[in-house]
């Protein structure tokens, strides 16, 4: 009697597919929070308008209507084949122009599914290190504000760029070190044969 052969499946395939299938969720939530909150500022307007009828004041100011007021617009293949940082430098400008700011690691790396960028690893925690690593070697581009969580563009902060300068010209070149560590050894060996010398005389 013949016994089906049970082959396991390739553990890289299957998160493969959890993660895709991780990643059209939330972009389908997200599609479905965008339709929400239309449909919120359509009910606001109503009672807007409600209220116009009565006589009374607006309850909800004119920002709380605009559906953009909040919301940064990324399309979906806006940062598709852009290098990591300029992708995350526009999200910031982007959340700038709409009085947004600062963002996390982990909204940043939000916006940059959105916005269609490809990840060398399908691991979600990897991809996050990796937004990570970039944000701290672009010292020159991105700020980390005080609190340790979110970023910003050093162009928002000339204080902070004029700090950071000032912090990055007391720290001594790879060069300067190694000539200076090169020096002492010699230094060091020349000052071993002069002992050694007065001892055999």
């Amino acid at each position: 009697m013949a016994y089906p052969v049970m082959i396991a499946a390739n553990p890289t395939k299957v998160q493969r597919k959890m993660t895709e299938h991780i990643d059209k969720t939330i972009a389908d939530l997200q599609q479905k929070l965008r339709e929400q909150e239309e449909e919120a500022i359509k009910t606001k307007q109503l009672i807007n308008l409600l209220c116009e009828h009565a006589g009374r004041q607006a309850i909800y100011a004119g920002s709380e209507l605009d559906s953009n007021s909040n919301n940064v617009s990324i399309s979906c293949d806006e940062f598709y084949g852009q290098p990591l940082a300029a992708a995350m430098r526009s999200i910031l400008e982007k959340r700038k122009l709409t009085g947004n700011g600062p963002a996390s690691p982990r909204e940043l790396y939000d916006s940059l599914l959105e916005g269609g960028y490809l990840f060398d690893t399908d691991i979600v925690e990897n991809r996050l290190t990796g937004v990570r690593v970039s944000l701290r070697k672009s010292s020159r581009v991105f700020h980390r504000l005080p609190d340790g969580k979110r970023y910003g563009l050093l162009d928002w902060y000339p204080k902070a760029k004029k700090q950071s300068n000032k912090n990055e010209a007391n720290i001594p070149r790879c060069d300067e070190a190694e000539e200076k560590v090169t020096v002492e050894n010699t230094n060091d060996d020349s000052e071993t044969q002069n002992d050694g010398g007065e001892q055999e005389l």
